[in-house]
């Protein structure tokens, strides 16, 4: 099994314990970096963190239903569903794995998921990646970032297909029209959001940006990082965002 398809599996190996298939295709100081649980490199250290994993899958008995997968070059990002059980009440949680492989042996992988379904509280996760000097995004996204950082809300929605959604990242999905003008008012009340754009993973279809934000409207927030997938619908236009991070707005 090549490297791109075990992390396509991940959570399923990691449940069943079965972590050396990730150590048979990983380089000798793999390094993966959770917002749960922090950053960790090599065997030794990592053994732990797929056990800490494991448990939490155990204890709220994960059901592991895989999403897309987006695969550019040297990078696969895989997305996941991960259906919990808290208190007797169904919790999802989406999750964002991407991996960086080269010559089919997994060098890095970074974890993107909102803690608060899980914990109830966010947790501050801070940059992973650099400003990237330059990225040859597509066409429709660069409108979408310019419109959002401008806090322009009605540019902003034109960049849309008419019934697309978009997925916090706590699992609030807001679909259509109305709803994401809804949404949106709400995120750009105190002015835009001036993305930084660190990495990019495009397959001609979708669209996986991770980021860092240092300020919400004129407001200057703790630095963190974040990633979001766009999908490209059929009139060329966004027809899905889903978002992977523990970014708050500011108290007002």
């Amino acid at each position: 099994m090549r490297a791109s398809s075990r992390i396509q599996k991940y959570y399923s190996l990691i449940q069943a314990g079965e972590w050396e298939a990730l150590f048979e295709k990983a380089a000798e100081n793999f390094t993966i970096d959770s917002p749960t649980f922090g950053c960790f490199s090599g065997k030794e250290a990592l053994t732990p963190l797929f056990e800490q994993q494991r448990e939490i899958l155990k204890k709220y008995r994960a059901r592991i239903e895989p999403q897309a997968t987006t695969v550019m070059d040297n990078t696969t990002a895989a997305e996941f569903l991960l259906h919990f059980t808290v208190n007797g009440k169904p919790v999802e949680v989406p999750s964002l794995l991407i991996a960086e492989i080269v010559s089919d042996t997994i060098e890095v992988i970074r974890i993107y998921h909102s803690t608060y379904p899980l914990s109830g509280q966010r947790k501050l996760r801070p940059p992973l990646l650099p400003p990237a000097k330059y990225l040859s995004e597509p066409k429709i996204i660069e409108q979408y970032m310019k419109a959002l950082r401008a806090g322009d809300l009605e540019a902003l929605l034109e960049q849309f297909e008419e019934d697309a959604y978009i997925q916090e990242a706590a699992g609030a999905t807001h679909r259509g029209a109305a709803a994401l003008r809804k949404s949106f008012s709400k995120v750009l009340a105190d002015g835009g959001l001036p993305i930084i754009q660190c990495a990019q993973t495009f397959d001609g279809d979708r669209c996986v940006i991770e980021y860092n934000l240092e300020r919400w409207g004129n407001r200057k927030i703790p630095p963190q990082c974040g990633c979001a997938v766009f999908e490209i619908g059929p009139f060329g236009k966004i027809a899905a965002i889903r978002i992977y991070d523990d970014i708050v707005p500011p108290e007002k």
